[in-house]
């Protein structure tokens, strides 16, 4: 779909990706997708199915915006939903709706969307100045959003939810007219609808498409049986949409090409929605019809418990308990969001996913890898492995593209270069886009995750057949680009930091510094792991021994800070502030933390956090606060960011720092670039970056496993210490789940650890310089007493073990979490999670 469009560039390996697609695919990694229920019988706590509900999202009013509105999803398709006075109105997405690239939209491939949805009651139930009563309730554990209300007219109670597995989204209504009102049925009415839209992906850059046609559609709305079918087929997407009312009469009209609606008389009426695209059906029409035939088939009630056993399993898989239920909120909304959005073909859209509410607005068109990366940051840890295997699989079949841009840019054959801007089918976009031509750390931070993906898993297949050949391929690059330095005996590079766009190349940026020792780092682990590449090894120890060494700076309010770069060929400078490349040794790189604490390095780090007190939506500096193990710091860094983030009642938050505050100012003009003012409105949007951000850094504070040790509440604010209890089940590097309880004198009872591969267990002593116990299976385990007070057993795979003070009683009571289901909005500082009515007192 793509070649019509194909750039110089394209052409040159066209041919190359053809004849390597089929390998590639036949290549691509059986990573495991699906959850089992955990259970640790060595956890010191159990957690209550219930508990989750203490984080329903409440709505006490309508919605009086889109953007206001409630994500769903299962994966691959979503969508938002929110109120209007009527009824309620769905803009449906889908994960692999990404367009031909279109000239108008400077030649981007867009994330489209695939259709929208209306009810109207005929009435205005959702009314607010009409309304008794009104709830509108996201359940995370379940992944259902319902609305319920009391009007002058009607007793009104929508229930809405995705098929898991099968592309379906179910709505359930049932709207009762009062008698005093109406003696008459009321007539429902379902429009279902296909009207694209210009993507405006400059922003506020400007550079608007001007034919206001651009991307309208070619929708073609026809009637099939009881069914509404719209089928789409533009800018390089075919696909169909079609629309059923099950279990009552339903007329159908087709007002126009982009457009039907289905009216019924019934008081309750269930509306089922599926979507097919081309990229998975040679007849997406016939398949699109087909699940609504098997979902009738199978019935509704079977179809939910099956979701419903999904969602069970998944929450199972981990637990954070904190010491802020408002930061706790935020954090299960993320993990949420990513079961919602990322068990699709491609990697969640950073600028949105699918919970985007204009049509086909989307702020920046091309997906950017740093954006990208940081949607996945912490997955791993939170033991949702399986949401990985989009971002894992993407970036493999894309290699191709890869090895042809490394060559291009002199990085030679048999090495890979990513761009910082690119779509998800291969095109490198800013390849020569002025200082973006020189970022070099993409391919590098995506092998990093690749590497991260086994240490947690220990999957020695992925490792040997697909991540070390890409870790591998992106050093062949560095080794490339080095250049030797006779007079200093070091190696030095020419490149810019991340996508910094204010210098086109400096010298020995601490970015690409700190990516090349990581990468090399760990390409010499699975070498010795694996037996092979003894040459290797010596060539990237050789690059890791004469590198050039980090430079520090003195500021005066900072001390010593580590230096972005050693030489410019602009007056333009960075500074280690720039996308807290300062920070980068401990995060993303993993080179040092809480043991380097003292060193020159690590000194500099954290007077990098205490000095910066800066939050920005795409910046890791909450994450190194806590992989320093600064939990006081990294408090203040979250509560912060979400203060600064979260423009959205229902937990959603922005993905730009400075974004307009007034979003409810339908007429809010800004000037956002200087000189360039745009209406805000038409460009909100919620973005996944800061929330991953915040997440990761919560997994941070309470497990870490990146040292070659297990650490448990390595950064705890003392707040928390004082006050409540903290409690987790995570996953660490080696393969362990690791599961324990903090009560609010800080102490810990116990750590139960799960061994899933069998590896030797270190564990930084929970209890400083005190005598551990180890049981498995109430026997006693052989423990090892080493440096640093570790501790170091032998395990075997699928046992557990609990890790315990000697001395403490074995006979505790488990703690056990549960809790009624959230019946309020939550305040944090001007933030709200959920929407008060507008009459409440007690708020």
């Amino acid at each position: 779909m793509k070649s019509l469009f194909i750039t110089s560039y394209r052409f040159a390996i066209l041919i190359t990706f053809i004849l390597s697609f089929s390998t590639t695919i036949a290549q691509k990694p059986n990573l495991p997708t699906s959850y089992e229920q955990l259970t640790l019988k060595s956890s010191p706590f159990q957690v209550a199915d219930s508990y989750l509900s203490r984080h329903d999202i409440i709505f006490q009013a309508p919605t009086d915006l889109e953007a206001e509105g409630f994500p769903m999803g299962n994966g691959n398709l979503g969508g938002m939903i929110w109120n209007h006075d009527n009824g309620i109105e769905i803009q449906i997405n889908k994960n692999d709706l990404w367009s031909a690239p279109i000239p108008e939209e400077r030649d981007m491939s867009i994330l489209k969307h695939a259709a929208r949805l209306k009810i109207d009651f005929g009435v205005p139930v959702f009314s607010w100045i009409h309304l008794g009563d009104f709830t509108g309730r996201l359940s995370l554990s379940n992944g259902e959003v319902s609305y319920k209300a009391t009007s002058g007219f009607a007793s009104t109670q929508i229930n809405t939810w995705l098929a898991h597995g099968k592309n379906v989204w179910v709505i359930e209504c049932k709207n009762l007219p009062f008698k005093d009102f109406t003696t008459d049925k009321l007539t429902t009415t379902i429009s279902l609808e296909r009207i694209g839209s210009r993507a405006f992906t400059g922003w506020y850059g400007g550079g608007f498409p001007k034919n206001e046609k651009i991307s309208i559609g070619k929708a073609n709305t026809t009637v099939k049986g009881g069914d509404l079918i719209i089928h789409e087929n533009t800018d390089g997407l075919d696909f169909v949409v079609a629309c059923r009312i099950i279990d009552t009469h339903s007329k159908q009209t087709i007002i126009g090409r982009h457009r039907g609606e289905l009216k019924t008389d019934s008081p309750e009426l269930t509306i089922l929605v599926s979507v097919v695209t081309s990229k998975e059906s040679n007849r997406p029409e016939r398949d699109a019809i087909a699940l609504l035939d098997g979902v009738e088939k199978q019935t509704i009630a079977n179809l939910k418990q099956e979701k419903d056993k999904w969602y069970q399993k998944f929450w199972s898989n981990s637990f954070v308990k904190l010491g802020n239920d408002y930061l706790e909120n935020i954090y299960y909304m993320r993990r949420y969001l990513m079961a919602a959005g990322s068990q699709g073909p491609y990697p969640i859209a950073f600028n949105g996913g699918l919970w985007r509410w204009n049509r086909d607005v989307i702020n920046w068109g091309t997906p950017h890898h740093w954006n990208t990366q940081q949607q996945y940051w912490g997955l791993a840890a939170q033991n949702d492995l399986q949401l990985m295997s989009p971002y894992i699989n993407t970036y493999l079949k894309m290699t191709p593209y890869l090895e042809a841009l490394a060559k291009e840019k002199g990085g030679g054959d048999n090495a890979i270069l990513l761009t910082e801007a690119h779509d998800f089918d291969g095109n490198q976009a800013s390849k020569d886009w002025g200082p973006m031509a020189k970022s070099y750390t993409q391919a590098s931070q995506v092998a990093q995750w690749f590497w991260d993906y086994y240490q947690f898993t220990g999957d020695i297949d992925f490792l040997r057949e697909d991540a070390y050949p890409f870790m591998k391929k992106a050093s062949n690059f560095y080794l490339n680009k080095l250049q030797w330095d006779k007079q200093k005996k070091q190696y030095s590079l020419i490149s810019t930091l991340y996508e910094s766009e204010s210098i086109k190349k400096a010298k020995n940026v601490l970015s690409d510094r700190v990516a090349i020792e990581a990468l090399f780092r760990n390409c010499i682990s699975v070498a010795k792991q694996l037996k092979m590449d003894k040459d290797k090894i010596r060539e990237w120890q050789h690059v890791i021994d004469n590198l050039w060494p980090i430079g520090y700076e003195t500021d005066a309010n900072c001390e010593e800070l580590p230096t972005a770069a050693e030489a410019y060929f602009t007056e333009n400078r960075y500074t280690p502030f720039n996308w807290a490349v300062g920070g980068a040794p401990a995060f993303p790189t993993g080179l040092i933390g809480i043991d380097d604490s003292e060193s020159r390095l690590g000194k500099a780090v954290i007077n990098f956090i205490k000095c910066n007190g800066m939050v920005n939506a795409h910046y890791p500096t909450p994450i190194v606060a806590a992989r320093m193990g600064m939990g006081d710091e990294a408090l203040t860094y979250l509560l912060n960011g979400i203060k600064e983030h979260q423009n959205f009642p229902q937990g959603l938050l922005t993905n730009v720092t400075g974004y307009p505050h007034n979003i409810y100012n339908l007429k809010s003009v800004h000037d956002l670039i200087g000189g360039y003012k745009i209406r805000s409105k038409p460009f909100f949007q919620m973005g996944m970056e800061p929330i991953s951000d915040y997440a990761t850094t919560v997994n941070e504070m309470l497990l870490q496993s990146n040292e070659g040790k297990i650490r448990v509440f390595p950064a705890i604010p003392s707040s928390w210490k004082d006050s409540s209890d903290v409690a987790f089940t995570l996953r660490a590097r080696g393969a362990f789940m690791v599961s324990s309880y903090m009560d609010k004198q800080g102490d810990i009872s116990q750590v139960g650890i799960k061994s899933l591969k069998g590896n030797t267990c270190k564990l930084q002593n929970p209890w400083p310089g005190k005598k551990v116990v180890v049981y498995s299976n109430n026997e006693l385990v052989k423990t090892k007493n080493q440096a640093g007070d570790v501790i170091s057993f032998t395990t075997k795979a699928d046992r557990e073990y609990s890790v315990r003070l000697a001395g403490a009683s074995v006979d505790f009571e488990k703690i056990i979490y549960d809790s009624e289901p959230n019946e309020r909005p939550k305040k944090l500082g001007q933030r709200t999670l959920g929407k008060i009515s507008g009459w409440n007192k007690d708020f």
